[in-house]
């Protein structure tokens, strides 16, 4: 009860200070326009993409302020063209974690990107596994819908093949199959 009395008392100018200094903080933060080649995955501008890359190709692993890459903003945006375009260059691209420990695909199945999880399972299927920082994977993000139908379909799909693989090794290792 004693800290409670000393507890120091904010106001509503505390408030307003507060939200003026956070406002200021978000205006000076990181835009992916500040960065072409995020801004171009974003925006699925593959053309605007294959330019910049021709002069670096090193910016399709390019980090934004919290390890975001144009993969992560591609899977966001359900940008697939430019997903499969950024496989085509290299497929772990498309496994890139960022400081959070998430995928392009949390992304893609937390904002219900349904083409792009689909293209995300079929290009790098182990991404299905990956667990972000706080333990939750691609599943855990979808919130409900097609995503979430998806994902659970395809880690029940796989999980089926491995126990079929497990048989049949089995089998084979008893000496029942040719």
């Amino acid at each position: 009860m004693e800290s409670v009395r000393n507890a120091p008392m904010f106001s509503a100018a505390d408030d307003d200070e507060f939200l003026a200094q956070l406002e200021k903080r978000r205006e000076t933060m990181f835009k992916p326009s500040d960065q072409p080649v995020l801004a171009a995955a974003s925006r699925g501008d593959i053309a605007e993409m294959k330019e910049i890359l021709r002069t670096n190709p090193k910016l399709t692993s390019q980090l934004s302020q919290w390890g975001f890459t144009p993969a992560h903003y591609a899977g966001a945006c359900g940008q697939d063209d430019m997903l499969s375009f950024l496989a085509g260059i290299d497929p772990k691209l498309l496994m890139a974690q960022n400081d959070y420990g998430q995928t392009p695909m949390h992304y893609a199945a937390a904002n219900g990107q349904i083409r792009a999880v689909r293209i995300l399972a079929r290009k790098v299927p182990q991404v299905l596994q990956v667990q972000s920082n706080d333990g939750r994977t691609s599943l855990d993000m979808a919130r409900s819908g097609k995503c979430r139908d998806f994902l659970h379909g395809e880690m029940e799909r796989r999980s089926n093949e491995r126990d079929e693989e497990l048989r049949q090794a089995q089998l084979q290792n008893r000496g029942c199959m040719t």
